[in-house]
């Protein structure tokens, strides 16, 4: 299991530019990473975190995918809440509104791709849309990892990891970034 959230750097202006909080690569770094190599030969499943704004570009996500050696399954939807939200009821006006391009950016996609065959989900299929509070830029819900470990078996490795988390082996340049803020 791979589960991913690559830096993707795109040409979003000065004031809506990823690299303002991260270094970002270029997409054709990212898809030259030797993760064909860190799959298991004979099946895995990889999540990987798109934003909206890149999804069909000329060569984007989907050509990360197959330099990857992955074949897209499908996708989830994140929803984000505002950080005053707890999902309990949730309103038009619960839904963050991010800055957007042409419409706010209020969701994100967790792509779901695989390679060979893949271990069955154990229990119940997650649910395709999901709710989640916005947090520090680029920081994911952590009730993912969980679900990840919950319907799946290791080995789990988390790409560009911002926070540690058990049942993954981590790699990244901020691995340890969200820790002292999820204690």
């Amino acid at each position: 299991m791979i589960y991913a959230d690559p830096p993707w750097k795109f040409s979003a202006g000065p004031n809506k530019n990823p690299s303002r909080h991260y270094p970002t690569m270029p997409i054709r770094d990212i898809a030259a990473l030797p993760v064909k190599e860190l799959a298991h030969p004979e099946g895995c499943r990889l999540l990987m975190w798109v934003t909206l704004p890149i999804l069909l570009l000329p060569f984007g996500p989907r050509e990360v995918l197959k330099a990857w050696g992955f074949k897209y399954s499908t996708s989830r939807v994140w929803a984000k809440l505002y950080p005053r939200e707890d999902g309990l009821f949730i309103y038009q006006g619960s839904v963050s509104r991010g800055p957007g391009y042409e419409s706010t950016g209020d969701a994100e996609l967790l792509v779901i791709a695989k390679r060979g065959r893949v271990q069955p989900i154990k229990g119940g299929k997650p649910r395709g849309l999901f709710y989640g509070q916005r947090r520090e830029h680029s920081r994911k819900p952590d009730h993912i990892r969980d679900e990840i470990c919950t319907l799946f078996d290791g080995p789990r490795c988390e790409l560009f990891a911002r926070s540690s988390a058990p049942g993954f082996e981590n790699f990244g340049n901020q691995t340890t970034k969200f820790d002292e803020v999820a204690a």
